[in-house]
């Protein structure tokens, strides 16, 4: 397997890990221009909401090697799956019934599919929470708009890590 690099603007810290052949870097960062800006120095709690395969791989393992970050609670449609992950690296779970029951947090990353995520969205405007969620933002061009309009614009982000795998910046170069 060829190494590839996986890079999230919009967080802060940095983990690596070995896995046989393949080499992953996750890079998460903060700049002047990230539509999510969170002060490096002031510690925040992250609530996630999805305790799928890229939260158990990716999203909780990095989260929970940032210094100033604490994992407030992990939430799932299966509670089990969520007690099982959450038993594991020590945070607290709880089942998502509702995007309004969720406890309070600095910044909730949605890790759901994207169909699921409009109530969240609504939910989490309306208490005026910052909220990360992976590509895609949305399924159409009106539903992106209408999120966004939901959002003050440094309490959204959204991220897209295929931009700075090797094979996507090549073709940029190219091009």
């Amino acid at each position: 397997m060829e190494d590839w690099e996986w890079r999230v603007e919009g967080c802060a810290a940095a983990s690596s890990r070995r896995t046989g052949k393949a080499r992953f870097t996750f890079e998460w960062r903060i700049d002047s221009v990230s539509p999510l800006t969170i002060s490096i120095m002031k510690s925040f709690s992250v609530g996630i909401v999805g305790a799928g395969a890229i939260t158990r791989n990716i999203h909780l393992p990095v989260l929970l090697a940032m210094p100033n970050v604490r994992v407030a609670w992990l939430a799932d449609a299966s509670a089990n799956r969520a007690d099982a992950l959450g038993k594991v690296h020590g945070v607290k779970s709880l089942a998502a019934t509702s995007p309004e029951g969720l406890p309070d947090c600095d910044v909730v990353l949605l890790a759901i599919p994207v169909g699921v995520r409009a109530a969240y969205f609504n939910a989490l405007a309306a208490r005026g929470a910052a909220v990360f969620t992976e590509k895609p933002f949305a399924s159409n061009l009106a539903e992106h708009r209408r999120i966004l309009d939901l959002f003050e614009p440094h309490r959204i982000g959204c991220g897209f890590m295929r931009r700075f795998y090797r094979g996507t910046r090549t073709v940029r170069d190219a091009l």
